[in-house]
């Protein structure tokens, strides 16, 4: 548990620093206001709960089917995303909000290719090491 909570703050904290270099090379020498960095830190806290908490569980310890992992994780990944593009800025939330069709289909189908591609890298590497183990056992 306490590695989760350290890739929690550790990614919330990344994504902080990114949207701030983003901001700086976008929009040069701005003056954010308060309420604006809130937002960005609450954009950075949806950022490090889906993919330093919510990921790894689902990945790693859900013995859920790819098809319905990739459907709560194509949910998951599209709200935040859409509620964290709604927090940075309205216009562009409108803008592609318009295509919100494609970008669930094109996440969903990108969730279930990672998926059976983790799989297939952890399947292997539990191979390896349960053919370690036979090795030590015979000897």
């Amino acid at each position: 548990m306490k590695t989760v909570k350290e890739q929690v703050i550790q990614i919330t904290l990344v994504t902080f620093i990114w949207l701030l270099v983003l901001i700086s090379l976008g929009w040069g020498d701005t003056l954010l206001s308060v309420g604006y960095v809130w937002r960005l830190l609450g954009i950075a806290g949806l950022f490090g709960g889906l993919f330093g908490g919510f990921y790894p569980y689902v990945w790693s310890y859900l013995t859920w089917s790819s098809l319905v992992s990739s459907l709560v994780m194509t949910v998951a990944n599209f709200s935040v995303g859409f509620i964290s593009l709604a927090l940075f800025s309205r216009d562009l939330f409108i803008f592609v909000w318009s295509y919100w069709w494609l970008v669930l289909i094109v996440t969903f189908i990108l969730h279930l290719l990672m998926y059976q591609v983790y799989r297939q890298l952890e399947n292997q590497k539990l191979a390896k090491e349960l053919n370690q183990i036979t090795k030590k056992s015979s000897r």
